[in-house]
C-alpha cells in the first residue's frame, strides 16, 4: 500500500479549497445608487413634493449627494430650493415632528407655509470657512404662516415675549435636537432675519440661556 506524504495530502485540500472559493458565485455589493433610490423612495412615501435636481458644481466643495429641489417638506415651502436628499428626510422630520406639533399646541393650527431665503449656494461663509449650504445640507427659515394667515417672522418676533417669540424659540430648541449647527439671531448679525439650520460635522446651537 502506498502512503501519500502528510504535506501532499494538505497542498491537495489547499488547491480544491481555492478551486472551490473561486468557482463559488460571487454576490456583488449593492451599488451605491441603491442608497440614493432608497433615499428618493422615502421621500416618495412620505408625500415630499420634490424634483431630482441637476448641481453644476464650480468647485469639488460644491457637489450636492443626491440633490433634490423641494417645495414641500410635510409643510409646503414659499420657494423651492436645492438639497440634498439626506436632509430633505430630516427637514421633513423636522417639519412633521418638531413644527407641526408646536403650532398646533401653541396657537391650535398648523403652520401653513414656511418662508427661506435659500438652501443650496456655491459659497464660503463670511469668513472664509466652508458652507453647508455648498452642499445642499443647510437651509435658512425665514418665517412661518399660520393657516390663519398670520405671520411669525424670525426679523420681528425673535425677542418678543408674546406666542410668536416662545414659538420661534421653541422651535430652535427642538431645532437644536435634530440639526447639527443651528445659528439664530443670539448667534451673531448676519443672522438677524433667519435661522441657519445644518447637518455639518461640528455642533451648535445658537441660543442664549434662560429663553
Amino acid at each position: 500500500m502506498r502512503v501519500i506524504p502528510l504535506r501532499a495530502v494538505t497542498r491537495t485540500f489547499v488547491i480544491l479549497a481555492a478551486l472551490l472559493v473561486s468557482c463559488a458565485p460571487r454576490v456583488p455589493p449593492p451599488p451605491v445608487a441603491d442608497a440614493g433610490r432608497q433615499c428618493l423612495a422615502a421621500l416618495d412615501r412620505l408625500g415630499v413634493v420634490y424634483q431630482p435636481a441637476a448641481v453644476h458644481a464650480a468647485a469639488a466643495s460644491c457637489e450636492v449627494d443626491n440633490p433634490v429641489r423641494v417645495s414641500a417638506a410635510a409643510i409646503p415651502w414659499d420657494q423651492s430650493g436645492i438639497v440634498s436628499c439626506g436632509f430633505a428626510l430630516t427637514l421633513d422630520q423636522f417639519a412633521r415632528d418638531d413644527v407641526t406639533p408646536i403650532a398646533e399646541r401653541m396657537f391650535g393650527e398648523r403652520v401653513a407655509e414656511m418662508r427661506n431665503f435659500g438652501t443650496y449656494a456655491c459659497r464660503t461663509t463670511r469668513d472664509g470657512h466652508e458652507s453647508l449650504h455648498a452642499e445642499g445640507k443647510a437651509i435658512d427659515v425665514a418665517s412661518f404662516i399660520l393657516e390663519d394667515g398670520g405671520v411669525i417672522s424670525v426679523a420681528r418676533d425673535w425677542r418678543g415675549n408674546d406666542a410668536k417669540g416662545r414659538f420661534l424659540h421653541a422651535v430652535a430648541r427642538a431645532a437644536c435636537r435634530r440639526f447639527s449647527v443651528v445659528l439664530t439671531p443670539d448667534s451673531d448679525r448676519d443672522h438677524q432675519n433667519h435661522l441657519h439650520l445644518d447637518s455639518g460635522p461640528y455642533r451648535l446651537c445658537g441660543l442664549s440661556r434662560g429663553r
